[in-house]
């Protein structure tokens, strides 16, 4: 089907249940679950099944897809009030009715622009994603270590504390 996007088939979770989305799916993982994403083209992530994605990016931005373009769910507006209190900087349309929110790209995950990510639901509330497995690539979050102890890996983890960092799919 040149110059069209077709539907693909997901799983979430390992679930009974298939659902037919637009565009590319990415599986994120957490907790020993997974979650399917949907994206828009193949690197503008917009949300999961059930649940709203959040990047927080090393500039001390969080992104979100654009409430436009998602659910606006509960645990999202908590999160975004929150993190505006905090001192964070919110890149949303529902923040900032005059600004045009930049999109949440896979691409800035491969380019280590991430600090971590999460979702949210109104289930979970907050759940942080470990890993993202997309067509082409995994994309494997940091693990941190805040122990003392002396293994060399600086308290992160041994990886540097590099955030998202890209896997070559084996």
């Amino acid at each position: 089907m040149a110059g069209k996007e077709r539907p693909r088939t997901c799983r979430e979770g390992g679930g009974a249940g298939h659902v037919r989305v637009k565009g590319a799916t990415v599986l994120l993982q957490g907790g020993g679950g997974g979650r399917t994403m949907t994206t828009k083209g193949d690197m503008e992530l917009l949300e999961g099944l059930t649940s709203n994605f959040f990047a927080v990016y090393r500039d001390g931005t969080i992104r979100t897809a654009s409430g436009g373009k998602v659910l606006r769910g509960y645990a999202r507006h908590l999160v975004l009030e929150v993190a505006g209190r905090c001192g964070l900087r919110v890149d949303d349309v529902d923040v900032d009715p005059n600004r045009r929110p930049r999109p949440v790209l896979l691409r800035d995950a491969v380019e280590g622009q991430w600090a971590e990510a999460f979702i949210t639901s109104s289930s979970r509330l907050i759940y942080p994603i470990e890993r993202i497995v997309a067509p082409e690539r995994s994309l494997r979050v940091a693990e941190y270590d805040d122990d003392d102890d002396d293994d060399g890996n600086g308290g992160n983890g041994g990886n540097g504390g590099d955030g998202i960092v890209a896997d070559a799919k084996g």
